[in-house]
């Protein structure tokens, strides 16, 4: 396997992309961080995308 290149993009509850980063795993890793210091509190959704733009990943992410 090699490693994997991935996007994250984060949203906030009215759409907006908060955050757009590309993030290289290494084989048999399946983290990725993020620093979210600087958004306000809130409830976010995380999508980890493939390089083709394919979902791979989805969550909702509460800030408080």
């Amino acid at each position: 396997e090699k490693d994997q290149m991935v996007v994250k993009e984060v949203y906030d509850v009215l759409g907006n992309m908060v955050i757009n980063e590309k993030h290289q795993l290494s084989t048999g890793s399946n983290s990725v961080n993020t620093n979210i210091e600087l958004l306000s509190n809130g409830i976010y959704f995380v999508k980890i995308l493939d390089t083709d733009g394919n979902t791979l990943f989805t969550q909702r992410l509460i800030k408080n």
